[in-house]
């Protein structure tokens, strides 16, 4: 599935997935059902560090969430519902020493920085001559809100100015051969990077990695038996629980 940000009206989103997952399982299997659900690009955003999108993502799941609460509402006394994770991406942290936080900016970002390195490498491969700097500017105004909501320092100023300059230099190069294509691409990529980590910073959000942590993740659970999932529990415990809610045998 394409990320939340990107999809388009011809994309079944996760919610849609999960109404439609939920009415056919109701229609074949008449003695209850096991459904999964997965938020797997919460997962793919934050691998990296692309923070207006992990975010877009949990909220595209919450969506799914509450199609299954809607189902819960109905069938109250014969359904469970468990939300978790099997660990934690990025060692994201709220807060990056002022007493301050900024989640408000990330309604500007309105791509993924996957998305957006491939809007501006097909921008400069249609018309290299008509990719400029203010042609690049108005990309990132547009989708990531650098200079319209969001404002920058003179320092992110620097920084965006030094990939642009890095870019100009590997133009000048030509593009004749794969290797100096290359190269324009790989520039062109390294300045979507930075648009994110500056986002990050406007944010006051910070990142220890691009991998998984050993952060703790919540459980949320609803329904009859779910009592037992309380205090800090090892991830491998939710499945044997669940299956002894519902009444599975372990083999």
């Amino acid at each position: 599935m394409p990320y939340s940000l990107d999809q388009d009206k011809n994309d079944l989103t996760l919610e849609q997935i999960t109404r439609a997952g939920i009415n056919y399982l109701m229609s074949k299997q008449k003695n209850g059902f096991f459904f999964q659900i997965e938020g797997g690009m919460i997962d793919y955003a934050c691998h990296r560090n692309d923070i207006g999108n992990a975010i877009n993502e949990v909220l595209d799941m919450d969506k799914a969430v509450k199609v299954a609460y809607e189902f819960y509402q109905q069938h109250p006394d014969e359904t469970i519902i468990v939300i978790s994770a099997d660990h934690e991406t990025g060692g994201l942290v709220m807060g990056t020493g002022p007493y301050e936080l900024h989640t408000d900016l990330l309604r500007y970002q309105h791509k993924s920085i996957d998305e957006l390195k491939w809007m501006l490498n097909q921008q400069y491969n249609k018309n290299p001559k008509a990719f400029t700097f203010k042609a690049v500017e108005k990309v990132i105004r547009t989708e990531m809100g650098f200079g319209a909501g969001i404002k920058l320092t003179d320092r992110q100023h620097e920084r965006l100015n030094g990939r642009w300059e890095a870019i100009e230099k590997a133009m000048a190069e030509g593009n004749s051969t794969d290797e100096q294509k290359k190269a324009i691409r790989d520039r062109i990529n390294d300045l979507c990077e930075t648009t994110k980590h500056i986002l990050s910073e406007v944010a006051h959000i910070s990142w220890a990695s691009g991998g998984h942590s050993n952060g703790y993740v919540p459980v949320y659970a609803i329904g009859p038996g779910t009592e037992v999932f309380q205090g800090r529990i090892d991830n491998i415990e939710i499945a044997p629980a669940m299956a002894k809610i519902a009444g599975y045998k372990a083999e």
